[in-house]
């Protein structure tokens, strides 16, 4: 599967997070974004 993403470290450490989930989480961008570190 190809990304295509706006090449910024944002964007990289939110799609790192998406990676890391176990299969099947149900997240929210806002958990995402906190988890990587944004408010």
């Amino acid at each position: 599967m190809q990304f295509d993403l706006p090449d910024d470290q944002r964007t990289r450490d939110i799609v790192g997070v998406l990676l890391s989930l176990p299969e099947g989480s149900v997240v929210t961008y806002g958990g995402v974004a906190a988890a990587a570190g944004y408010p």
